[in-house]
């Protein structure tokens, strides 16, 4: 979590915090803002620690759970995310007694290289037939997709899993029939399962000409030859046995799977209703939300809930969504302007409902499996944790996956790091998914007596205060649209001498005399609080030269800044994240044990800021630089400073200055 934590730190810094105004319930409810929401009557409900709902299988269902993931899931021991957020599996070799999923690798076994060539695919140039993708590669990704669609199916609910089953049983057929009778379709830019599942058996050849005609409407409009028609003896000889062999191992698990009708996690979704979800002291409303991302488990549930429930359960889909928006804000939605309804106390439905929607009248949440998008999960909460709750907390209860399937999908270590990288960047009021989450107050320099409070709000409040007690002044400074240059007598060390500033392509630029050759960037906050003392001081008008100057001055800063930004990007190559932390703390243990001067202080802070962007060459000079027995270090630190600003025709000349977007 350390360098998930940096990492979040400089994305909020460096990125964030320069396009997006976000206020936390924290900073709401702080006294800048205190009184504004007391008046406008605004309560926040307050969330809970969210629940996981533990459920254990033992018996026949645990033996027939565990032989089901090693038939499923043979290949596919591990799953993990790269640092492009790209799915990485570990492979095993598919067995006898383990599915190969080969009815996705159809092109894997075409004999003739030229037919396999028509799937290949060259993702750099964006055309077909290159082979940068080969066929085997396609073959391998599309089953392990689908080991990991099963899994997760199987995490969701038993109906869920064995509806899927059922399907890649029938597909699977399907491809084994197309071989009996020697005619192979290969169409991946359309479903032929679906033509030949709307024909029985007899009428196979129906099925067959309807596929052959929209094949080849399909590849005359589209120019392409993806879509076409084999036969057996097109493929290698094994790919039918192993057809065969894959359906006899499907076949089987349906068959297990509809002896065993033990169904453990809806038994304790039943269990916690009343005791839990329906409590009357936690949830006087009396209603609570479940989602689900299948729709088979959230038809299992209805069905089982309306049992229990006769006409107090309802159930929202996308077929039905607009049909029932009325009913659905009338029983769930606190704003709702009609007459409210107590109809349904239980709302079952997919994540359909989870945007744009308001389900506050309900405090409780259950997510009765995870989805793969861990923004869902907020988005989900979001629901019922809403401005006008009519409760003063809010509940969240999971079912988290398995130890056996998590160990295939690796479900809850991603959605955890995904909430965690949120929490480290923008800071959060609470925990979404699980109380492994680590909530983060963001901490602020000089500001650390507000804790998770935004150091904006501050000067924000400033200006909304001068807005109302100068109007006239506040319109004046809003309509100057040309660069603005000012001086000030500043005192610093006994010394006086002028500090000018000049607005240089919406930035701020300050040219400080007594040290021309430094330079220096601080944030915005740094940049308004030095100018709230500097303001302090004398002002006097500057001279035509002057001014010029000053201007001249802040164009040169500007053009030499924008170059040394050019030059590190153009240096940028990809960099071991262990070699870029190593120069961080070797650069850290420098500034520690030996003093900068005035001189090589702004330079430091260049060089810092160029190793945290992954400039790999200044990386490698830093780690290679021997700093033992020195005795200072500024011309080792105007040595690598020198890798920053040098150019073909030599470095640009530098000044003192500081720039902060303007917002």
């Amino acid at each position: 979590m350390a360098t998930l934590k940096e990492l979040s730190d400089q994305i909020r810094d460096d990125v964030l915090n320069q396009l997006v105004i976000r206020r936390t319930r924290t900073d709401l409810q702080s006294d800048l803002y205190k009184d504004d929401i007391k008046k406008q009557g605004i309560v926040f409900p307050k969330i809970q620690p969210p629940e996981g709902l533990p459920y254990e299988m033992t018996g026949s269902l645990a033996q027939l759970f565990v032989h089901t993931l090693d038939v499923i899931a043979p290949k596919v021991t591990h799953v993990d995310v790269d640092e492009n957020g790209a799915r990485e599996f570990d492979f095993h070799e598919e067995g006898i007694n383990c599915l190969g999923y080969y009815r996705y690798r159809a092109i894997q076994y075409l004999k003739d290289a030229k037919n396999r060539k028509r799937y290949e695919y060259d993702s750099k140039r964006g055309r077909e037939g290159s082979g940068s993708i080969t066929v085997d590669d396609i073959s391998e990704r599309l089953a392990g997709l689908m080991e990991l669609h099963l899994v997760k199916r199987l995490e969701s609910s038993r109906n869920a899993f064995e509806e899927s089953l059922q399907n890649l049983y029938q597909n699977t057929n399907n491809m084994i029939r197309m071989f009996e009778r020697d005619r192979i379709f290969i169409c991946p830019d359309f479903d032929i399962h679906k033509i030949l599942n709307s024909y029985s058996e007899s009428d196979t050849g129906k099925a067959f000409a309807d596929i052959k005609a929209k094949m080849l409407a399909y590849n005359k409009k589209q120019q392409t030859e993806h879509n076409a028609e084999y036969r057996a003896s097109d493929f290698k000889g094994e790919y039918l046995q192993n057809l065969k062999n894959d359906a006899t191992l499907i076949g089987n698990l349906v068959d297990e799977w509809a002896k065993n009708k033990q169904d453990k996690k809806r038994d304790t979704f039943v269990k916690n209703i009343e005791s839990k979800f329906l409590n009357k002291k936690n949830n006087p409303a009396q209603k609570i939300v479940v989602f689900t991302e299948c729709i088979a488990t959230q038809d299992m549930l209805f069905e089982f809930l309306n049992d229990e429930y006769p006409n107090q359960v309802l159930k929202i889909t996308a077929k039905n969504r607009k049909d029932m928006q009325e009913t659905l804000e009338a029983n769930f939605d606190a704003n709702y302007k009609g007459a409210q309804k107590d109809t349904y106390k239980i709302l079952v439905t997919t994540d359909v409902l989870a945007e744009g929607v308001n389900l506050h009248r309900a405090n409780t949440l259950i997510n009765y499996d995870s989805p793969w998008n861990s923004t869902r999960l907020m988005q989900r909460l979001g629901r019922i944790n809403r401005i006008g709750s009519t409760s003063e907390k809010i509940y969240s209860y999971n079912f988290y996956p398995s130890t056996l399937g998590d160990n295939q999908i690796n479900l809850y270590k991603r959605t955890l790091i995904k909430l965690q990288a949120f929490h480290n960047m923008f800071g959060e009021d609470s925990q979404i998914y699980t109380q492994d989450e680590e909530l983060v107050e963001i901490e602020r320099p000089d500001f650390a007596e507000a804790e998770s409070l935004d150091p904006k709000i501050e000067f924000i409040t400033e200006l909304r205060d001068f807005k109302e007690k100068e109007p006239a002044k506040y319109a004046d400074l809003l309509a100057i649209k040309k660069p603005v240059v000012t001086a000030v007598a500043q005192n610093n060390g006994g010394q006086n001498h002028s500090g000018m500033y000049s607005l240089v392509q919406n930035g701020f630029f300050c040219v400080d005399e007594a040290h021309p050759a430094g330079f220096y960037a601080p944030n915005q906050i740094a940049f308004c609080r030095t100018i709230r003392e500097l303001a302090k001081n004398e002002m006097r008008e500057l001279s035509v030269s002057e001014y010029k100057d000053c201007q001249q001055k802040c164009l040169v800063a500007f053009q030499t800044q924008r170059s040394n930004e050019g030059l590190s990007v153009k240096s940028k190559t990809r960099v071991n994240e262990k070699d870029r932390l190593s120069a961080m703390k070797k650069l850290d243990e420098l500034k520690k044990h030996y003093p900068l001067s005035a001189e090589v202080f702004p330079l430091f802070n260049d060089i810092k800021a160029s190793v945290r962007g992954n400039n790999a060459p200044l990386i490698r000079k830093i780690l290679d630089a021997d700093c033992n027995g020195l005795l200072e270090i500024d011309s080792l630190l105007q040595d690598w400073y020198a890798m920053l600003a040098r150019k073909v025709n030599g470095a640009m000349p530098r000044v003192n200055f500081m720039l902060v977007a303007k917002e």
